[in-house]
């Protein structure tokens, strides 16, 4: 029987003592990676330098710690302790007030099933994590992948203790312990994959909401080259609610399959429940999820709370049709709004004030639209126009859609027909905005996004689109 790691247990065991106080903020993490004779295992640690008393020793600020990481097997034994004192050095007293010291350790140990304590000590104050760990055998000739590393930084600007343990492919690679990401950031980690053999592979990276929708999905393909692979990657967040949410790494090569989750939570605020969230256009949504095959998922859909729905309905579509979910679901939740990407540029008709304003390259580069994916889009929403006219949030990411294809005139006429029903609707005023970019009629466009601005304040795009119109246009 695994023996439950109490506080009393931890005193026992010599771990901690009664009178020290367990009140010490430390973030901690645990990775294994395949060392070269064996499961390497990777503890990194993070203290708030808020946590440390510093002191004034030749020149710097110092302030020492003690930490100690101690690993019990099934049966409760101890398996490995490892611990010693440390001393954490920063330039300036500034320095002491903001900020993280980082520390890392590794050691090997055998395959099997862990409990692990992690425990600093600092000026009579302790702070403890627990963890369950994994140790895998990665045998030889199995494609297998480590575990996902969250990333806080790669190389930063203000100098680490040790640079050199954090080295990773020429970086210096600080993990991120506490699980969370900033909302305006991007999620970044650090992954290894083993016995590729040689045989061209593909490496795919999911983003999944907590309903299980993959709401950002990166592949990458390789040739024939190399056995070993270290990948330090990264995916923009933005657009993304904040959340629960799981990296998932797959890789292929061949026949076999290899696969690696890590969990996180995208910090921030969700907006409010949308007051356009009814019944009717929940009613679009169930149609327009049993048309993509799924009976079973809508039947879920139409279960959940409200709050629930908004969130559900936005990942489902950001899997399933992206546009969809840009022009017509997140405009509706409020949860994800249509930006300008370079597609789009073309489509208005701006290569060549790109050329001008840029330079030609970037002029002649700008992509084509993907215009099945616009008609895919455009079938659904007129779905829901067939039924309801002038359902106003259809109406817009029509015009949206329409726009993307590059037709300026149907684009107008949906948006300003979606300002009837819902006069302040400020996703159909930027839309409007964008077809007079596609005549270059700036100051109209202009115009537009102030409008849009001003009957959302909050939401900056419309001002992005202004300012983007004032570059093309020279002025």
């Amino acid at each position: 029987m695994i023996r439950r790691l109490t506080q009393a247990v931890l005193v026992c065991l010599g771990l901690i003592s009664t009178t020290t106080a367990n009140d010490l903020s430390i973030q901690g993490a645990i990775d294994v990676f395949r060392g070269g004779t064996g499961p390497d295992v990777e503890v990194t640690i993070a203290i708030p330098v808020s946590e440390l008393s510093f002191r004034q020793e030749g020149g710097r600020f110092v302030a020492g710690y003690h930490p100690e990481i101690v690993l019990f097997d099934d049966q409760g034994n101890e398996a490995r302790r490892l611990g010693g004192d440390r001393v954490a050095s920063v330039a300036s007293e500034s320095a002491t007030q903001e900020g993280m010291v980082d520390d890392i350790a590794r050691f090997t140990i055998g395959p099997g099933e862990y409990k692990a304590v992690l425990q600093v000590v600092a000026d009579g104050r302790l702070g403890t994590k627990r963890f369950d760990l994994t140790v895998p055998a990665f045998p030889r000739g199995t494609l297998a992948l480590s575990d996902v590393q969250l990333v806080r930084e790669v190389d930063p600007v203000s100098p680490v203790a040790n640079p050199e343990s954090f080295q990773k492919l020429g970086h210096t690679v600080i993990p991120s312990l506490g699980g969370s990401v900033d909302s305006d950031g991007p999620v970044r980690w650090y992954v290894e994959l083993y016995e590729i053999g040689q045989r061209p592979h593909r490496v795919t990276f999911d983003i999944v909401d907590r309903f299980g929708n993959r709401v950002l999905s990166d592949v990458r393909e390789f040739g024939a080259y190399r056995d070993v692979a270290q990948l330090l990657e990264g995916m923009s967040l933005r657009n993304i609610p904040p959340g629960l949410y799981t990296l998932r790494v797959t890789a292929v090569a061949g026949d076999e399959r290899a696969e690696a989750e890590q969990g996180f939570e995208l910090l921030g605020t969700l907006p409010k429940l949308s007051g356009h969230w009814t019944a009717q256009r929940i009613g679009h949504l169930v149609t327009l999820i049993e048309q993509v095959g799924n009976p079973a998922v809508a039947e879920r859909f139409q279960q959940m709370e409200p709050d629930d729905q908004q969130l559900f309905a936005y990942g489902f579509w950001r899997e399933h049709d992206p546009l969809l979910a840009v022009t017509y679901v997140g405009p509706m939740t409020g949860l994800g709004r249509h930006e300008v990407r370079l597609p789009l540029l073309r489509a208005l008709k701006q290569e060549r004030n790109a050329k001008r304003r840029v330079d030609k390259t970037f002029g002649e580069r700008l992509p084509e639209p993907d215009t099945l994916a616009i008609r895919t889009a455009r079938d659904r929403l007129d779905a829901i126009l067939d039924v309801d006219m002038e359902e106003p949030f259809a109406l817009t990411g029509d015009a949206l859609l329409a726009l993307e294809a590059g037709l300026l005139a149907e684009g107008e006429f949906f948006a300003k027909r979606a300002l009837k029903p819902i006069s302040g609707l400020a996703d159909a005023k930027n839309a409007i905005g964008l077809s007079k970019i596609g005549r270059n009629d700036w100051d109209t466009a202009a115009d537009w996004f102030s409008a849009a601005s001003e009957s959302d304040p909050e939401w900056g795009t419309p001002r992005l689109n202004a300012d983007l119109a004032r570059f093309l246009s020279g002025k």
